[in-house]
């Protein structure tokens, strides 16, 4: 989900692609990523998809349409330049998320995890063409969302080196056993 008047983007995942599943990613995304306290999925005017079968259906439109006021607007078939804002988020939160992956030296199992981090690091860069209110400086889509300052000190490393060392211990017998060092390359889950 990219809301295109602050380019801020949510990743809502969902095992179904049914119109009711699809309803319930967006209320989904209505309260947890609200940008007020009494938001709304009524408060959306238009809700832009690209041309898949199941965003296209005529039960999701009628439902959105009936229960919460929301006009769909689809891209044209094999034409996703269409939806420049939310591909263009999409594109580089998935560029983010490979770069993330590379320099912790992990493969794709990871690549939901990489992708969580890479949509946090994506919400508080500057976009250009988002504005601070009455200014020329650029915002960032944290702060144009949620009309707050981006916290930056809740991002930490992702995919750091882990060190562990075992010191001297004795077994049972009162033998000294040697130390054992290891190293592990991947994603630490203190520092993620």
């Amino acid at each position: 989900m990219v809301d295109l008047f602050s380019k801020h983007v949510a990743f809502i995942g969902t095992e179904f692609t049914t119109a009711s599943a699809i309803v319930t990613c967006l209320k989904t995304w209505a309260h947890l990523h609200r940008p007020r306290s009494e938001f709304t999925l009524r408060d959306v005017a238009e809700l832009h998809v690209d041309a898949a079968p199941q965003l296209l259906s005529d039960k999701l439109k009628e439902t959105l349409k009936e229960d919460y006021g929301i006009r769909v607007i689809s891209a044209a078939p094999k034409h996703q330049h269409q939806n420049g804002t939310p591909e263009r988020r999409w594109q580089t939160a998935r560029q983010v998320a490979f770069k993330l992956m590379t320099h912790a030296s992990v493969g794709l199992p990871f690549f939901d995890m990489a992708l969580q981090q890479a949509v946090l690091i994506c919400n508080v860069v500057p976009v250009r063409g988002a504005f601070r209110p009455d200014t020329d400086i650029l915002a960032v889509p944290f702060m144009r969302h949620y009309n707050a300052e981006a916290r930056i000190g809740r991002i930490r490393v992702w995919g750091c080196p882990v060190v562990a060392k075992a010191y001297h211990r004795k077994d049972v017998t009162g033998r000294i056993l040697k130390d054992h060092n290891m190293i592990q390359r991947g994603v630490c889950g203190i520092c993620w």
